[in-house]
């Protein structure tokens, strides 16, 4: 007996208030959060948003530090394909495979089933100093079905790449 004179009760289990809580919840992840996993587009695109943005950065700095002209290529639908200038100087054409930052010998990003990919320029450079050519703002619209644009833009006189 305890000193009180009453018997010590253990509870097991959970009250009706607990269970009703953990049910609203479950209830509004189901009807907000499931419904995104159905469907990939969501995902894929935003991997592919950030794939490219990774790709024209890298492809900037590969530029500046060779001091050589780093060529994107669009004209191909949903791939964007890099090469680089044999030799220093501004009038030289890209007509190297550009190298991956893994190794590998051209480099390249190319979108996933059910996304696309729009450019306001099919092909453009970096420079040297890793400004774009021609001199004008580069647009990059990434669309998946269903879902909103994602665009990335290379600024004109300084060549930031940036969502």
């Amino acid at each position: 007996m305890n000193p009180e004179g009453t018997r010590a009760h253990n509870q097991a289990g959970f009250t009706v208030v607990e269970l009703v809580v953990v049910l609203v919840i479950v209830g509004i992840l189901a009807g907000i959060a499931l419904p995104r996993f159905f469907t990939r587009a969501t995902f894929e695109s935003r991997g592919f948003h950030d794939q490219a943005l990774t790709a024209l950065r890298y492809a900037q700095k590969a530029a500046v530090a060779s001091r050589r002209n780093v060529c994107a290529d669009l004209t191909t639908p949903g791939t964007i394909a890099f090469t680089i200038a044999a030799a220093a100087g501004s009038a030289q054409p890209c007509t190297v495979a550009l190298a991956g930052p893994g190794a590998e010998a051209s480099f390249s990003v190319t979108a996933p089933a059910g996304v696309a990919l729009a450019s306001t320029s099919a092909t453009f450079a970096f420079d040297a100093l890793g400004r774009p050519i021609p001199n004008a703002a580069v647009t990059l619209t990434i669309t998946a079905t269903g879902e909103t644009d994602r665009n990335i833009t290379v600024e004109q006189e300084t060549g930031y790449v940036h969502p």
